[in-house]
């Protein structure tokens, strides 16, 4: 508990600090900043269905317009998006295209300024998105405020033109109570409780799945056949402009329909605690949010974090810039699975970090910190410890580290994404042997310190190619030393340039980063409006021969004599077509390396096809 109170402290005395900044730099909301728009036009107004921020460096009277041609005048040099009226004259540039190319219905892209007069002038034409629906607008302009309606929407005009941003986007507090990877539709169920409304909503799924020689030995009987079947509930609930209330729950069941060799087939359901959290968003206008007790932290590539931890939380947020610190320690058992708090969790204290600051357009940098501290501590030798106590290892461990993510457009040549993830651990671990003294006691037979420190790197670059079939291209590497190893939080899960998200390093093999070379090739394709293929090849090698890896899918023993531990191919299918429902499918293939042994050369699989009903 003193521990608790010292790095509240000092994470409120750090909140103070960032306080005293001068925020005059970022802006406090939408209102005089450069964003881009995009609206649906119903003939009679705009309403916007996304918005993102852009750099403010442009001459205001400058912008982008994008859509359908409705109306277009060749003898008066006019045309008509939406709304927008624009005119075109002599010095109008033609990008890929000429003024011939100017018909009704095609979508242009074009950048616009506006006169003394209030007149649209077009400066460049050029194609348009293909993706564009025939009532959809893109805008990239200053924004200015208007005023704000009774039920939060926003009025405001952006290059002449007035238009309605729903509140979601315009109220801090909505926006990061917003979870990144939930698919969740706009029309949710909602009900009023005491004059306010409570949302409902979750999602069902079920995920068959068949893996077949993870020992990489036909001899074993380890083939299995199982589907898995979830729910999650959850509610929202706001209590005021800035507080909500959210809770959520959820369960499982895992039914085993085939398993080699005939043995009896295993089933097992449990409920689990979700997220259960009060936020206060924005206090007084200030960019500092609140946020206690059990919530999500994820970020964009799930190389730090994915995890529900019982928690309180600082958050400060301005445009183009980003900052949170958590401190947190599990305080309940998760599932009706567990009797006790598992003892790898008991009293382990949590220090959190996250800030990102987005420096350019399309560029940004973020730092991260964890610091995991074991508070339990197992006694000394010849301490006596029950069974369902035990845990192995007690450990007071620092991450810190630096990520790089950004988009790079070359024209011709198509458009990158690039990240670069960069992480360094230190601390001590102490480990712990034990001595079996009845059938459900043991005894502490030896304990060993040691020093930990290691790093890693991630990075990678994906290339959106101009080619027939839009495919992209994704070439990665990953790197971590003997010592290194990842936070325990982490997922290592995240899609390159598809709608699917999956595991980078592997769909089977699944390592942790640790004593590993990882290099990663693939090739996407996008499908239909909204779905996308993807094919991936992984090569591991372990830095530093041992006969252990410290997390895999794969459980054949490792000789120590090689380095070499094997390819995987993987295919990956996301099918996000509709609404409510996300479909996804995934087959596997490793094929082990020499340091397999006498297992060289055989081969693991794995086949899953995963269904979401989001409402």
């Amino acid at each position: 508990m003193i521990g608790v109170k010292r790095c509240f402290s000092q994470l409120v005395m750090y909140f103070l600090i960032v306080a005293s900044w001068p925020i005059a730099v970022f802006g406090s909301d939408l209102d005089n900043n450069r964003v881009k728009i995009s609206c649906l036009w119903n003939g009679q107004t705009l309403d916007a269905y996304k918005v993102k921020m852009r750099f403010s460096r442009k001459n205001p009277k400058y912008g982008l317009v994008s859509g359908h041609i409705d109306v277009l005048l060749l003898e008066n040099n006019r045309l008509q998006i939406g709304p927008y009226q624009i005119a075109w004259n002599k010095l109008t540039q033609f990008k890929t295209l000429e003024a011939v190319d100017l018909v009704v219905g095609n979508t242009v892209k074009v950048a616009v300024h506006l006169n003394d007069e209030g007149d649209l002038i077009a400066d460049r034409f050029e194609p348009g998105p293909s993706d564009l629906k025939k009532n959809e607008i893109q805008m990239i302009g200053n924004l200015n405020v208007l005023r704000t309606l009774p039920d939060g929407t926003v009025k405001a005009m952006i290059l002449g033109q007035e238009l309605n941003i729903p509140e979601r986007f315009t109220n801090l507090s909505l926006r990061l109570t917003r979870r990144q990877d939930d698919r969740r539709p706009e029309d949710q169920l909602s009900l009023e409780l005491f004059d306010r409304q409570l949302v409902i909503g979750g999602e069902i799924g079920m995920t068959p799945r068949f893996r077949k020689d993870l020992r990489l030995d036909r001899r074993r009987d380890d083939d299995r056949l199982r589907v898995d079947l979830s729910f999650q509930l959850e509610l929202f609930y706001r209590l005021s402009r800035n507080l909500f209330v959210f809770t959520e729950m959820s369960g499982d069941s895992d039914r085993e329909l085939y398993r080699e060799g005939g043995a009896d087939h295993t089933f097992s359901r449990r409920l689990q605690r979700g997220e259960t959290w009060l936020f206060w968003g924005n206090i007084n206008d200030s960019g500092f949010s609140f946020q206690v007790g059990r919530q999500n932290f994820q970020d964009a590539r799930e190389w730090w974090w994915d995890e529900n931890i019982d928690s309180v939380r600082l958050y400060y947020n301005q445009p183009f810039f980003h900052s949170e610190t958590a401190v947190g320690q599990r305080m309940a058992v998760d599932n009706t699975g567990e009797s006790r708090i598992d003892p790898n969790e008991k009293k382990v204290l949590k220090v959190i970090h996250y800030t990102n600051w987005q420096w350019a357009a399309k560029q940004s940098l973020s730092v991260f910190f964890f610091h995991r501290h074991d508070l339990s501590g197992k006694g000394q030798i010849d301490d006596l410890l029950k069974e369902s106590r035990l845990d192995f290892a007690d450990s007071r461990l620092t991450w810190f580290g630096l990520r790089s993510l950004g988009y790079l457009d070359f024209d011709d040549f198509g458009e990158t994404d690039y990240w670069i993830d960069t992480a360094f651990v230190t601390g001590k671990e102490t480990g712990y042997d034990f001595d079996e003294v009845d059938e459900n006691l043991l005894r502490v037979e030896s304990v060993s310190r040691r020093h930990i420190q290691g790093w890693a790197i991630d990075t990678g670059i994906t290339w959106e190619t101009g080619l027939p079939m839009q495919p992209s291209l994704t070439f990665g590497y990953a790197f971590g030393s003997k010592e290194f190893r990842q936070t325990g939080l982490h997922d290592n899960n995240n899609r390159f340039n598809g709608v699917d998200r999956f595991r980078y390093y592997g769909e089977l093999f699944r390592p942790e980063l640790s004593n590993l070379h990882i290099w990663t090739a693939s090739v996407g394709l996008p499908l239909l409006k909204n779905s996308s293929l993807e094919f991936l090849y992984h090569y591991y090698h372990q830095v530093n021969e041992q006969a252990f890896i410290r997390d895999s899918r794969i459980s054949a023993d490792l000789t120590g004599t090689s380095g070499s531990i094997g390819h995987e191919w993987d295919m990956v299918i996301g099918l996000e077509e509709w609404q409510h429902l996300e479909l996804e499918f995934v087959a596997a293939m490793f094929r082990s390396g020499s340091a397999y042994g006498e297992l060289s050369g055989n081969y693991a699989f794995n086949v899953l096809l995963k269904a979401n009903y989001n409402f």
